[in-house]
């Protein structure tokens, strides 16, 4: 199984790359992309949320909600893991016709994992003592004819509260704590909304140290081209390799130009590659090693994921005892925070519809 990890930024680069994303998954040659939420204003992660499912929580305080879209029937079933205070709440609208709301709140493991609550409007009404959330994966399913939780099949709250008409669903965790969630879902299939809160990368380097060892994971940064032809055979290449880290060729300010293909005193990188991208396309280049190396995109084992756990993203290409490669028929082209020029990002754009065949990007 492919996992696709994206480092989520700018709106309109995502709205590119998402293209290319929706036919891998088409395609089924990924089988989950994860947006982690590095975006820097209301807008951007906004649009992150709308297009994908929550996976990850995590909070520095109380948390925020995000809303969540399960399969919803006379109840639904969430698989969460986490170490305290995973939180789902429930808004009721009371009539179409009012715009009055009752909020139905369920905490699994509050106060430091001792105690589960289900609070109406702000006031409990239903309480649990004891441990009720784990660091495995456990079923949680919330009865909505008699407001209750069950775990693992076992009923271990209920109150006499029947919840119709609901417009929202949430969750959320808080007070340090970070859970994971999975869900039946009935919009956005594949894309998962990694919520990181503290803006580190540290998050992002531990979550996969566990639970994905037999999977192929891919990072991708900035990425508004990837040539989907080729994908496949680099998928392959990084699950028969004895490399650690195989690096897509990536077009940007430090690309090698050993190939002679791009002018050494060229301006317009961007503009030459997308004139010019069925030259890049047609070759069968070598494989090869190179200190100057991109690492907006590579692929590496999930069993080989502890080796860069803890490296910051500047030091990966010169971590010792890594051995590395650059997958040199595999294009992918990134943009730089820098570049923001419109007339590339349009062209990008118009690239990414001529060869997805105008796949919708929401």
């Amino acid at each position: 199984m492919t996992i696709l990890t994206v480092f989520a930024d700018r709106k309109k680069n995502v709205q590119i790359l998402k293209k290319y994303l929706d036919r891998l998954l088409e395609q089924k040659l990924v089988k989950e992309v994860h947006l982690w939420n590095y975006t820097r204003n209301e807008e951007d992660k906004a649009y992150l949320k709308s297009i994908s499912n929550l996976k990850r929580t995590s909070s520095i305080s109380a948390g925020e909600y995000v809303d969540i879209f399960p399969v919803t029937r006379d109840s639904f079933t969430i698989r969460a893991c986490g170490k305290n205070d995973f939180h789902i709440n429930i808004v009721v609208r009371l009539s179409p016709l009012v715009d009055a709301i009752t909020t139905y709140e369920i905490i699994i493991g509050a106060y430091e994992n001792t105690r589960s609550i289900i609070r109406r409007n702000g006031f409990e009404v239903c309480s649990l003592e004891g441990r009720a959330i784990f660091s495995e994966m456990n079923d949680y399913t919330v009865h909505l004819n008699r407001l209750g939780v069950s775990l693992n099949g076992n009923l271990i709250m209920s109150t006499d509260l029947a919840v119709k008409n609901i417009t929202n669903i949430m969750c959320k965790s808080g007070y340090g704590s970070s859970c994971v969630l999975d869900y039946e879902t009935t919009q956005n299939n594949g894309f998962y909304y990694m919520d990181t809160c503290e803006m580190t990368r540290k998050n992002y380097y531990e979550y996969y140290t566990y639970g994905y060892k037999n999977e192929v994971i891919l990072k991708c940064e900035d990425i508004v081209f990837m040539d989907v032809s080729k994908f496949k055979e680099y998928i392959e290449y990084i699950k028969n390799t004895d490399n650690d880290l195989v690096f897509a060729n990536t077009i940007n300010e430090i690309y090698n130009f050993q190939e002679d293909l791009i002018p050494r005193d060229l301006d317009g990188l961007h503009h030459y590659f997308i004139d010019n991208y069925e030259t890049f396309l047609r070759l069968d280049c070598p494989n090869k090693i190179d200190n100057r190396v991109s690492a907006n995109f590579f692929g590496v084992r999930g069993e080989n994921w502890y080796k860069i756990a803890g490296i910051r993203d500047e030091n990966i290409t010169f971590q010792k005892g890594l051995k590395n490669i650059i997958f040199s028929n595999f294009y992918v082209s990134q943009l730089s925070k820098q570049d923001t020029n419109p007339e590339i990002i349009q062209k990008y754009d118009d690239l990414a519809d001529s060869l997805t065949f105008g796949v919708s990007a929401n």
